[in-house]
């Protein structure tokens, strides 16, 4: 996403499950070019079967984007000892 206007507003909301042997992967990138824009990221993923979810995400404040707010939120579910979920960057 790109915030280019003046209190431009986005909200990405993902949801990843991998169930068996499979990488699932999501998240999101938004860049704040203008002052008071708000972002909210929010990523769900399930992790079942020996499956692996990761979440990938970047928040990106631009020179000149004053009072930019953003939130992001990452959540894991992990179902059995085989699978895994990761957040990159951690």
């Amino acid at each position: 996403m790109y915030l280019r206007g003046v209190n431009s507003r986005t909200t990405v909301t993902s949801v990843a499950l991998a169930n068996g042997p499979t990488w699932k992967e999501e998240g999101a990138k938004v860049f704040h070019s203008a002052p008071h824009t708000y972002s909210k990221v929010v990523s769900k993923g399930v992790s079942l079967n020996g499956g692996t979810s990761v979440y990938r995400g970047l928040v990106y404040v631009r020179e000149g984007a004053k009072y930019a707010k953003s939130s992001v939120s990452c959540e894991s579910l992990i179902l059995d000892d085989k699978s895994r979920a990761y957040t990159i960057p951690p």
